[in-house]
């Protein structure tokens, strides 16, 4: 039972069919029909949830923390990772992209002067309210190695996801080799294990 319902919540994440899910995954037994949701009500779901989120978000505003106290941090970031972060699907990153790139091409001279040129952007809240927060970094030195942590950790956890999201398309259109069946199985169970909750009581 368990088995089932891991694989219709996988199903509905990477809007697949169960069944075809089932066999990728090598499962003896299809998943039951009618357990995962429509897609057009999935899609319609996933559209008017929040776009927050209090995990993959993270490092993101971790990022964004950094940025807004110590703007020259961001010396420290290549243009390859910059560009990088800014094609990744997560709240936040397109925001981060570009607050790496302006303050790189033009560093502020503090705090206030990067909230100044947000100033008429919808994103100057946000901003504002970051800078009022507490960070324990104490020092430039220490927060431009902070933020390359970020974004190193951040390049890493996205390159099994884009991995997994180009094996489904061509899952989808066209057969996969075995050696391809068994990178999917294990791209996919691993994100059913990162999606596990633990039963309270």
């Amino acid at each position: 039972m368990y088995r089932e319902l891991l694989v219709t919540q996988l199903a509905e994440a990477v809007r697949m069919p169960a069944n075809r899910l089932a066999e990728l995954l090598g499962s003896d037994e299809p998943a039951p029909p009618g357990r995962v949701e429509p897609r057009p009500a999935a899609q319609a779901r996933r559209a008017s949830a929040p776009t927050h989120s209090t995990g993959r978000g993270n490092l993101v505003r971790q990022a964004i923390t950094l940025l807004v106290h110590f703007p020259s941090a961001a010396s420290g970031v290549t243009q390859d990772e910059i560009d990088a972060v800014g094609t990744f699907d997560r709240p936040g990153s397109a925001l981060l992209a570009e607050l790496l790139m302006q303050v790189r091409e033009d560093p502020p001279s503090s705090t206030a002067a990067l909230l100044e040129r947000w100033r008429d952007r919808p994103e100057h809240t946000s901003l504002s309210k970051l800078a009022l927060s507490e960070v324990l970094v104490v020092d430039l030195p220490q927060a431009t190695a902070e933020l390359q942590s970020a974004i190193v950790r951040l390049i890493h956890e996205e390159s099994p996801a884009r991995r997994l999201d180009a094996l489904l398309a061509k899952a989808r259109e066209d057969a996969l080799t075995d050696q391809e069946k068994l990178e999917l199985q294990g791209l996919l169970r691993a994100k059913g294990q990162s999606g596990r909750t633990v039963p309270s009581g």
